[in-house]
């Protein structure tokens, strides 16, 4: 009986699809990274155009039940077909003759080429019948060669006795390659007698490649190998936006089969099938194009995707496979990490990640969103940045209470060069918590209340801001709320607003002996001074605005005397 060869892969895939020229070498054409594709379900023809028709990358890996020992890259019929040698030689060394039979039998089996060797083996086969010797005999001198080479191995029962140059070619490129050749005698029988033999001996190849012939009642190693059929092939590749990539496929080499459907295969782990996440395309030869916005697919996540299908040959449907990329889905818009937190303010923003080769619109609309997960139902706070294309943000102090735990992420309405809205994008959600309200107010207070004035700095404005208020009903028209510092240092605080009416204040800091102001900030969540109120428990200013209802809260920290 046969004893248990080396298991090889157990892959049995008729018409495999292959990948394109256009897939980088280095990491992709490693042992490991070959081995793996062919795991994964790419045909050997595949690999080789890939590979920069490198076939030294094939020679010895594990496909369908062997070791790559031939492929034909010969455009035309048989393109991309080969087979491959046994993982390891029959355990016993065997007769070329059928011991029982007594003597020698011709079987007219001279052809040597590859190729050869299935027809060959079929001849011998037949001519020299059941094997017929002693049952105590070894099974190697019992069962002879081309016997053992066609009985069922790594899950394959088509295996043959290769011709002499097949057998060569095993030796040369894959003994020679992973090892394993015996090393002793006169090597291995092949399924050749040479013409004018009289059917006395059989061509034999040694461990060096070398061609000889012996008689027939010698005892020699066996090598079975098995061909694998034709390949399809199918390319895979990407194009790449803002916002999505669109993932392509196209065939070639299909000959006589039909596309019963297409699609391209993806997800988180290398080499995706059709088992799992399949986008489709329908069916049919036509190249095809398939966009993954539609897909759920996360933002800055690593993903995996190759053009698959089935495609039926010769009354078989086969699963075929295009070459894998990898890509990381676009992430648009990206949430900066929180920063400058206090009890009631925040700095807050976002950044634009954008390919090379694209560009946003002048009317890209800039925000953040802050909800508390406490209360889930309730409507995010929205924080507007105004128009932009770059990266975004600023201290945010509208509508945050102090000890609160908020999430918060960065957000964008894209337009595109000309334009036109693509659509509304986020960034992944961050958390921050707003510092504790201290337990004692501080009795060193650095500013003591408020005043209103209409002697106002309009003459020493920063520049793109103006004096905007809203009248209180305890105020004289045109009169603005100030804060006044402790201590009569002369210094007093002014609420300023944007020019272009944006939804954020400026602090400007003045000495009545300068001019110009000596510094400034900037809170966003509201716009013009509708009153100020100085908060010595909270040791907060409290700026209302418009809407109204929105309040800016700012802790005195914030501002700190210049």
């Amino acid at each position: 009986m046969l004893k248990n060869i080396t298991s090889g892969i157990l892959v049995c895939i008729g018409w495999l699809l292959a990948a394109g020229p256009a897939m980088a070498q280095g990491a992709d054409c490693s042992d490991a990274q070959v081995q793996a594709r062919l795991n994964g379900g790419e045909s050997p023809i595949a690999i080789y155009n890939a590979c920069d028709s490198n076939m030294s990358v094939l020679y010895g890996k594990r496909y369908q039940g062997g070791l790559i020992a031939y492929l034909n890259t010969t455009t035309g019929p048989g393109y991309g077909s080969g087979f491959v040698a046994a993982t390891a030689d029959f355990p016993d060394d065997a007769l070329w003759m059928n011991y029982g039979q007594g003597g020698y039998v011709y079987a007219g089996a001279t052809a040597s080429q590859i190729g050869a060797g299935k027809g060959n083996t079929a001849l011998i086969v037949q001519k020299l019948g059941t094997p017929s010797g002693s049952s105590d005999l070894p099974p190697g001198l019992y069962n002879y060669a081309a016997w053992i080479s066609q009985l069922p191995a790594n899950g394959y029962s088509d295996w043959y006795l290769p011709s002499q140059d097949e057998m060569s070619q095993v030796v040369n490129a894959v003994l020679k390659k992973v090892g394993g050749c015996n090393g002793q005698g006169s090597g291995y029988w092949t399924s050749t007698e040479p013409i004018g033999s009289a059917g006395r001996s059989a061509a034999t190849v040694d461990c060096t490649g070398a061609t000889n012939k012996q008689f027939k009642n010698q005892a020699l190693s066996v090598r079975m190998v098995r061909s694998f059929g034709a390949s399809a092939e199918l390319t895979t590749s990407q194009t790449s936006s803002l916002i999505d990539v669109t993932v392509n496929g196209a065939f070639s080499h299909l000959g006589g089969a039909t596309v019963d459907s297409k699609g391209i295969c993806y997800g988180n782990a290398p080499y995706p099938t059709l088992s799992g996440s399949v986008a489709q395309a329908g069916s049919g030869s036509a190249a095809f194009s398939v966009p993954m916005f539609g897909y759920n697919l996360t933002p800055g996540a690593t993903y995996y995707a190759r053009a698959c299908a089935t495609v039926t040959a010769n009354g078989t449907q086969t699963a075929l496979y295009g070459n894998q990329i990898e890509f990381v889905y676009p992430q648009p818009v990206v949430t900066a990490a929180p920063s400058n937190i206090t009890q009631t303010t925040a700095k807050l923003g976002g950044s634009f990640n954008i390919p090379a080769g694209t560009s946003l619109g002048s009317q890209t609309f800039q925000f953040v969103e802050i909800s508390n997960p406490a209360t889930p139902t309730a409507d995010p706070i929205k924080i507007s940045f105004g128009l932009g294309a770059s990266s975004f943000g600023g201290n945010v102090a509208y509508g945050l209470a102090a000890g609160t735990t908020y999430n918060y992420k960065a957000g964008a309405h894209l337009y595109d060069s000309n334009n036109q809205l693509i659509g509304t994008f986020y960034g992944a959600t961050k958390s921050f918590t707003t510092l504790a309200t201290p337990t004692t107010p501080a009795s060193n207070a650095p500013f003591v209340g408020i005043g209103y004035s209409s002697d106002v700095p309009t003459g020493s404005l920063p520049q793109g801001t103006k004096m905007s208020c809203i009248d209180s009903t305890d105020h004289t028209s045109g009169h603005c709320d100030f804060i006044h510092a402790a201590g009569g240092n002369g210094y007093s605080y002014w609420v300023l607003s944007p020019k272009d009416n944006a939804f954020y204040m400026i602090i400007a800091a003045y000495h009545s002996l300068k001019q110009q102001p000596v510094k400034t900030w900037t809170f966003y969540g509201a716009r013009y001074n509708a009153g100020i109120t100085v908060n010595s428990t909270t040791q907060t200013i409290e700026i209302k605005g418009d809407p109204s209802g929105r309040t800016i809260v700012v802790p005195w920290s914030s501002i700190p005397m210049p």
